[in-house]
């Protein structure tokens, strides 16, 4: 009979590593978002008929990218 003998956990360095990387990573995604929402929105603003909506969605995602930029770090108490 074949047995299947497999690795159920990580070595601590890796999940250090891993923790590391997470940590800022949502506030760099929440910043991207945010730029290309302010990007999109001052594009549709150029167009009249589009433009409330535009000027919403622009001030909407510098608000987002502001929030990504400025947030408070996640707290490391777990």
């Amino acid at each position: 009979m074949l047995s299947v003998h497999r690795m159920t956990t990580f070595p601590k360095s890796f999940g250090d590593f891993a923790a590391r990387v997470a940590r800022p990573l949502g506030r760099i995604v929440t910043a991207q978002v945010g730029f290309v929402m302010s990007i999109v929105g001052l594009a549709m603003g150029v167009s009249i008929v589009m433009f409330p909506l535009g000027m919403v969605l622009a001030l909407t995602g510098i608000a987002v990218l502001l929030c990504g930029v400025f947030a408070a770090p996640a707290s490391t108490d777990a």
